[in-house]
């Protein structure tokens, strides 16, 4: 009489443990690296953003300034007319950087990769009549 040699229940279930924790710390892996790249576009995009900020308030500046000196001098233009057009010009540079941070703000994307990859596994693990071959995580040829 030949006995084939199985694996106790106890070592499956260990070896099965083993292999989820190995999935998940890669899931986690995969967001880390995802979410890195995704803040590091939404710190540009915010540093762009308060350029802008920081230029608006340098054209008030200039504004208070032009109601009190102008160009008289220059151009016998009324005193604020100067300082007007040189605000005004401050306040078109930063509606530039404004719009240029808030497109680069809206190029950050979330963790795709790690969501696709979390569904896989939980249709895999919620089903457990072959849904791993269809979800793509089992090899059909194991």
């Amino acid at each position: 009489m030949t006995t084939t040699s199985q694996p106790r229940l106890s070592e499956l279930v260990a070896s099965a443990t083993k292999d989820v924790q190995t999935l998940i710390r890669g899931e986690i892996q995969l967001a880390k690296a995802e979410v890195t790249g995704a803040v590091k576009t939404a710190g540009t995009g915010i540093g762009l953003a308060v350029s802008a900020l920081e230029v608006v308030l340098f054209a008030v500046l200039l504004f208070a300034f032009a109601l009190a000196f102008g160009i008289d001098e220059a151009l016998n233009w009324p005193l604020w007319s100067g300082f007007a057009i040189v605000g005004l010009l401050l306040v078109i540079l930063a509606a530039v950087l404004g719009l240029l941070g808030l497109r680069k703000a809206k190029q950050v994307r979330g963790p795709e990769q790690t969501m696709l990859e979390a569904n896989k596994t939980m249709e895999a693990l919620a089903d457990r009549s072959g849904k791993g071959y269809e979800a793509g995580l089992v090899d059909r040829d194991l």
